[in-house]
């Protein structure tokens, strides 16, 4: 469901996503997004969470399973559904929180142009995309 303010919320996983790639504004998601190193990106997430620019303060990096959540294995190029994700692009590539577990060196991403996954070394600048859990429902 889109909530009109940037943000697209999952009923199935219960996770609210930022529609757009970080770095980029608009309902469209104008503009390149922004790149960063995975340590880099954990930091932006940290800062974005004090200084409040994203409405909520518990932003975080997605792990694996839950970026693997909004590939749409029937788009391609991206793979990913256009309507609710405007403008991702043709090859972006996003970071995960989950680090490599065959090296130190590396933490896991998901390339959105076919919806593939595997490590890359940390200090490769990639895109982010926000997700932040749902309070629980009564």
């Amino acid at each position: 469901a889109d909530n009109d303010h940037g943000t697209v919320t999952d009923t199935r996983t219960r996770l609210m996503w930022q529609k757009c790639a970080y770095g980029q504004t608009g309902s469209g998601c104008t503009g390149t997004p922004l790149a960063f190193t995975w340590q880099g990106a954990l930091n932006k997430v940290q800062s974005i969470n004090l200084d409040g620019s994203l409405i909520y303060d518990n932003w975080r990096l997605p792990n694996l399973k839950e970026l693997i959540s909004i590939v749409e294995f029937s788009c391609n190029q991206p793979a990913i559904d256009s309507n609710i994700f405007p403008n991702t692009g043709y090859a972006p590539i996003y970071w995960s929180s989950t680090p490599s577990f065959n090296t130190n060196e590396g933490a896991l991403k998901v390339f959105f142009e076919n919806g593939e996954f595997g490590w890359e070394v940390k200090s490769t600048a990639l895109q982010i995309r926000l997700v932040r859990d749902l309070p629980p429902t009564l």
